[in-house]
């Protein structure tokens, strides 16, 4: 049976990671910052099927153009923990 090594990584430097990824194929640091923030807080939280796996992803269907590089979010609506 093959071992498999794990190698930690802080959260700051995958985010970070993550983040300089999105901004390399033209994601605003913003909204790119936002996006690496959620992806790894996902793996944080157990979710690793939406978490930095899906990274590699993500990046193809930005160079391919499947997936707009800046969104313009605007808040309709704020109540108790959603904003609509």
């Amino acid at each position: 049976m093959e071992r498999i090594e794990i190698q930690r990584v802080q959260f700051a430097d995958l985010k970070n990671f993550c983040s300089q990824a999105y901004q390399k194929v033209g994601v605003p640091e913003e909204e790119a910052q936002i996006v690496a923030d959620l992806l790894v807080r996902s793996d944080l939280r157990g979710v690793e099927t939406h978490g930095v796996t899906r990274l590699p992803i993500y990046i193809r269907r930005l160079q391919k153009g499947f997936v707009r590089k800046e969104s313009r979010i605007t808040i309709v609506k704020e109540k108790g923990s959603t904003a609509f």
